[in-house]
């Protein structure tokens, strides 16, 4: 197959996975509507972003693993994902730690604006994760692999801890 004809399907289930969230947010739409949905416009319109995340990730993962099946031969790709995936569990793991933080009590203005923002990064983190085992799965080199395989650990790690925390209640 041509190189053209693989990048034409790629973008293609990228473009359905984008269709199939917004029929998953269009039906949720329709599930919750009422005076509920009229009086907290703003919370659903966060929760319906969130499903359209998830949708949209969930699907996205098919079209990204052919995406990086096709660039398996190319180490430099691999070096750069590599990069991307390490600072990626790294910025994860420092959202986690001063959304813990935050939670401790006294901080200054930049702790608080930090923790403030690490919400944010802490709800993309489970797509992180299958975004790094993936990676990390058709990864071609053994150091590129174990790296992201950590990578995805270290994402999935500290996800969990919050989620623990968020559903819990537990306190450090």
């Amino acid at each position: 197959m041509r190189p053209a004809s693989k990048a034409a399907l790629i973008a293609g289930g990228y473009v359905l996975a984008w269709l199939v969230a917004r029929a998953v947010v269009a039906i949720h739409v329709a599930a919750t509507s009422g005076a509920d949905r009229d009086g907290a416009q703003g919370m659903f319109a966060f929760g319906d972003s969130l499903y359209f995340l998830a949708a949209f990730g969930l699907v996205a993962l098919v079209p990204t693993a052919a995406a990086l099946i096709v660039m398996r031969p190319y180490p430099r790709f691999w070096l750069g994902i590599t990069i991307t995936g390490v600072t990626l569990a790294t910025s994860g793991l420092l959202a986690v730690l001063a959304f813990l933080l935050a939670r401790g009590g006294t901080m200054g203005p930049f702790l608080r604006t930090a923790a403030g923002l690490s919400v944010a990064r802490i709800l993309v983190a489970p797509l992180v994760t299958l975004l790094l085992l993936l990676a990390g799965v058709i990864a071609p080199t053994p150091g590129s692999r174990i790296a992201l395989l950590v990578s995805a650990a270290v994402e999935g790690t500290g996800f969990a801890c919050v989620a623990l925390v968020w559903t819990l209640g537990w306190r450090f």
